[in-house]
């Protein structure tokens, strides 16, 4: 095995760093526009879609359908707002990821969380294309956004399980 062919440990390790910064700020970008996305949908439902704008991208397009049926709350909550939630929580952890010291607890409740938000996504994208036969874009962006984070969470999942199978073999 030539030398010049690979990386040496320490490249990888730091290599590997590089690209869970890169993952983490990919997630930052996707969960703002996702705060922002959910607080505008939590905005017009709690002023009743008095003034909600819905591109009209074809026959299946009705935000007000969608976001006014009785699968737009759980328990009483508007999806929105548990959007909000959502995507505030990525947001501020993964923020948080580059001060703190319990970085995998966190990075391992963030998959979690992200595993359960895309299976969720999943149910409400079926619930507007399956139930209701309704699209609303804004949440479609969600379900979109939330996939995404999701993808970017399994990179950084696999990225650092790889950095501590690495330290293992340094220890």
């Amino acid at each position: 095995m030539d030398n010049n062919s690979f990386l040496s440990l320490k490249e990888k390790v730091g290599e590997k760093v590089k690209i869970s910064k890169i993952i983490l700020m990919g997630i930052i970008f996707l969960s703002f526009i996702g705060v922002v996305n959910a607080s505008y949908l939590t905005y017009e439902h709690y002023n009743e879609f008095e003034n909600m704008t819905c591109p009209a991208m074809g026959s299946m397009v009705d935000c007000l359908k969608v976001n006014t049926s009785v699968y737009s709350r759980l328990m009483g909550i508007p999806i929105a707002l548990l959007g909000v939630f959502y995507y505030s929580y990525i947001f501020l952890s993964t923020i948080y990821l580059f001060f703190s010291k319990y970085r995998n607890k966190i990075i391992k409740f963030n998959f979690a969380v992200s595993t359960f938000g895309v299976l969720f996504s999943v149910y409400l994208v079926y619930v507007q294309l399956g139930i209701l036969h309704a699209i609303c874009p804004y949440c479609m962006l969600s379900a979109f956004l939330t996939i995404l984070i999701f993808g970017l969470d399994v990179g950084l999942f696999l990225n650092i399980k790889k950095l501590h199978k690495n330290d293992n073999l340094n220890n």
